[in-house]
Order: C-alpha cells, then sequence, then structure tokens
C-alpha cells in the first residue's frame, strides 16, 4: 500500500464510500453515512465526476 501522500483511485467502487461527500446541487459537504443532502435533501450521487 502507497501511503506517500498519493490519492489512490479504485476502479471497482461506484460510490464515494468511506469519505464526504458534496452535494451536486447546493454545495454543502454531507458525512458518508448520508444518503441525502442535511441541506437540501438532494439523493447522494453514485459516481463522482
Amino acid at each position: 500500500m502507497n501511503r506517500s501522500g498519493q490519492q489512490r483511485t479504485n476502479s471497482n467502487s461506484s460510490s464515494t464510500e468511506g469519505q464526504d461527500w458534496k452535494c451536486r446541487q447546493c454545495g454543502y459537504t454531507n458525512n458518508d453515512s448520508n444518503k441525502s443532502c442535511e441541506t437540501c435533501n438532494a439523493r447522494k450521487p453514485m459516481r463522482p465526476r
């Protein structure tokens, strides 16, 4: 495992599992456990762009 500060990408992962996510509608940063945005109630994106 490389821990030199480089970001690992996992091509098998289809979600933002294990990390906070930013709402595409309002820009609020939500916890990973949230299935929808705490601010505007938009759904959690399945795949980040």
